[in-house]
């Protein structure tokens, strides 16, 4: 018959063993695992540091663009919105859904504004022939273009 106590001493013995071993393992690990958490941090923190300027920079002279656009009273149902500074050949353009359109993160600035879409005069197509301009502001800007045309 075996002796309870006996049994008892050696789970318990086991256990500390365990323990030991989990332990000596964990201290093994320690330095390695705090050189990864430090790259990490220090990864993220020379990111931050870099980007923070120029988003900074980039949000201070930059606004956001929002409207409505209609064609003979009638919100444009889809299309697309393009806006150009005069003799720059870049174009920003945006989805017009329901006679809405959104523009983040513009630069201030004058722009020429073309729009197209299903039944749009082909005078409104065209930055050059549209007529139509307008003049973003750091923050919010909010534009109504009212077409007019077969």
């Amino acid at each position: 018959m075996r002796n309870v106590a006996n049994d008892v001493a050696e789970v318990a013995r086991l256990q500390e063993i365990r323990t030991e071993l989990w332990r000596v393992q964990l201290h093994s690990l320690l330095p390695e695992l705090w050189r990864v958490q430090l790259h990490s941090w220090l990864l993220v923190v020379i990111g931050l540091v870099t980007l923070t300027p120029w988003t900074a920079q980039a949000a201070e002279g930059a606004g956001s663009v929002n409207g409505r656009v209609t064609l003979n009273g009638v919100p444009l149902a889809e299309g697309k919105l393009l806006l150009c500074r005069p003799g720059d050949k870049e174009k920003v353009e945006t989805p017009i859904k329901a006679g809405l359109f959104a523009i983040e993160m513009v630069a201030a600035g004058k722009y020429d504004v073309a729009i197209q879409g299903g039944g749009v005069p082909a005078k409104y197509t065209s930055l050059d022939t549209s007529g139509l301009t307008v003049e973003i502001k750091a923050g919010k800007n909010e534009f109504a273009f009212a077409l007019v045309g077969k």
